[in-house]
């Protein structure tokens, strides 16, 4: 009788279940450092298609993951938003108005829910908007940490000016919020201009990078 084993490798698809990730487990760490401390910092993946940025997102938000590291899912939440859809048609207000979205369905406050909501539905969607909205996740004590997949596609998109950029890193600093990125190289280096690559938005971001894997995670 033929022996009908299942095949342990994915192709294609990011892991989803903790339980089948390999490796990665100094990177893991890092990143969680950075969350961690008083700071409460952002960092950046960094790798070449096919080596598992995704799946490590995937991983760090899992609520197993999240609460065996040392982060209370109650009020730790984590936001996913895979931008491979950002084109040339993308604008801030259309960026933040689908995260926005995004971040309501994680919240249970349905006062707060509702903000996030309305803001999301504005013709436009400014600086002083945001800032008002995670002021009050700062007074419920809620840490939001958004996972931003293949964001040099706004890196490098001409609709994002040096003003987004200025906001999003005025978000990052003064409230509870942190972004992890990924991106095939550092952010830095996937710029459209000169005035976007001297902001200081990138100088909030530790780069953790993905290598191949060793022999021992190979096997």
């Amino acid at each position: 009788m033929m022996n009908m084993s299942t095949n342990p490798f994915t192709y294609g698809n990011p892991i989803s279940n903790p339980i089948r990730f390999i490796g990665r487990r100094a990177e893991v760490e890092q990143v969680y450092t950075r969350l961690r401390n008083a700071e409460f910092e952002s960092s950046s993946i960094v790798g070449e298609r096919r080596t598992g940025k995704t799946s490590l997102l995937y991983f760090v938000a899992h609520p197993a993951i999240v609460s065996a590291l040392g982060l209370d899912p109650d009020h730790y939440v984590f936001v996913y938003a895979d931008l491979q859809m950002v084109d040339q048609r993308t604008t801030p207000t259309r960026f933040w108005a689908r995260l926005l979205r995004r971040v309501a369905r994680k919240i249970e406050d349905g006062e707060l829910k509702a903000e996030f909501q309305q803001a999301s539905v504005q013709e436009e969607i400014d600086n002083y908007t945001l800032d008002d909205l995670f002021d009050l996740t700062d007074g419920r004590d809620l840490h939001f940490i958004l996972l931003l997949d293949e964001f040099e596609n706004v890196t490098e998109n001409t609709n994002f000016g040096t003003d987004f950029f200025y906001g999003l890193r005025a978000l990052a600093i003064h409230h509870n919020l942190a972004l992890i990125t990924a991106s095939k190289q550092e952010l830095i280096t996937l710029c459209h201009s000169d005035a976007v690559r001297a902001s200081p938005f990138f100088n909030i971001f530790a780069n953790i990078n993905l290598p191949a894997f060793d022999d021992a995670e190979a096997r």
